[in-house]
């Protein structure tokens, strides 16, 4: 189920120059071919494409059924990649760069938050949707205890001074802060 992830590692050996493994590649060209069918959505056949064409198995890679339609993201794709996807390229209808044609480098990954290739820094992407602020939850107002009616006191008690006792040295009191 990780076709385009198998893909993009196989494109990486461990070692240069190594050969690319023939029990690994068979089931990786099947799985490569058979994820390229019409009801697959046109980004995933160009990520598909993408990873297929930088991978060693990339002239075995067939496509079962072309799509229906060929959008223009799709169209672009395959026109660039003819050269390593020769028969991915007449089976869509493309047509095949002259002999000779350099091979295009691999496109660098973008990160989700990096604007996409080709817009300037600080215009909206028009391919992404807005994204919309998320309301905040609206904030509850302090629950106040009910207030007692005040009791009535007499106006002419005299309020007498808090008592308080002397402090003698050697006290526990004061041996508690030393």
């Amino acid at each position: 189920g990780r076709v385009v992830r198998a893909l993009k590692l196989s494109s990486q050996p461990p070692k240069a120059g190594v050969p690319f493994p023939a029990d690994v590649a068979a089931p990786l060209v099947a799985a490569a071919s058979a994820a390229l069918t019409p009801l697959e959505p046109q980004e995933r056949w160009v990520a598909l494409l993408e990873a297929a064409a930088f991978s060693p198995v990339h002239t075995a890679v067939a496509v079962q059924a072309a799509p229906a339609a060929v959008g223009p993201e799709l169209a672009a794709t395959v026109k660039r990649l003819a050269v390593l996807l020769p028969q991915v390229a007449t089976a869509l209808g493309a047509e095949l760069p002259p002999p000779g044609t350099s091979a295009p480098k691999p496109l660098r990954p973008t990160r989700p938050g990096e604007p996409r290739r080709g817009t300037r820094p600080g215009t909206p992407d028009t391919k992404r949707p807005a994204t919309k602020p998320v309301p905040k939850p609206p904030v509850e107002a302090p629950v106040e205890a009910p207030v007692e009616a005040p009791v009535d006191l007499p106006v002419d008690l005299p309020v007498e001074a808090p008592v308080t006792a002397p402090v003698e040295a050697g006290s526990p009191e004061e041996s508690t802060h030393s």
